[in-house]
């Protein structure tokens, strides 16, 4: 018996390297990333990842890495860690990026990668607010991104 395949609630391609949404909370969902070739979970955010991603993607030869974030968005670190994870440590595979509602952590880290590509910040952190429910995104959040240091990596 096959699982059916599932996209995760907020899935949408970051770019081709790059797949991003929200925590896959089934097999079905683990198995639509599995079934694109995607064989590396980046979690963001505050809780550690739970039983569909650990017990799925063994099944699927799926890798999984957290990256912390607590409240506040204001810590450099966990998104640093997870760009270098991906960029610079990982530079030829393809990821599923991930947090609990697929659009607040996410959309942090997408808009700060938007500049590592070379966006300006008015358009990564608009291209990234559309993910959001209201369509806007925290002034804190706002700041926080146009003031992420992106020069290691560009």
């Amino acid at each position: 018996m096959s699982t059916k395949l599932v996209p995760p609630t907020g899935f949408a391609y970051h770019n081709n390297k790059i797949i991003r949404g929200s925590y896959p909370v089934d097999s079905g969902n683990v198995a639509f990333i599995a079934n694109m070739g995607i064989r590396k979970f980046v979690s963001i955010g505050v809780g550690f990842p739970g039983e569909p991603e650990r017990n799925h993607g063994r099944l699927h030869k799926i890798e999984l890495i957290h990256f912390p974030v607590h409240s506040g968005f204001s810590h450099d670190k966990p998104y640093s860690d997870a760009i270098d994870y991906m960029l610079t440590k990982n530079p030829d595979s393809r990821f599923y990026i991930y947090d609990d509602n697929g659009y607040s952590f996410v959309g942090i880290f997408c808009a700060i990668l938007r500049r590592i590509e070379g966006w300006d910040t008015p358009a990564a952190i608009e291209e990234c607010m559309r993910f959001f429910p209201s369509g806007k995104m925290p002034a804190s959040q706002i700041r926080f991104i146009d003031s992420f240091d992106i020069s290691k990596w560009r």
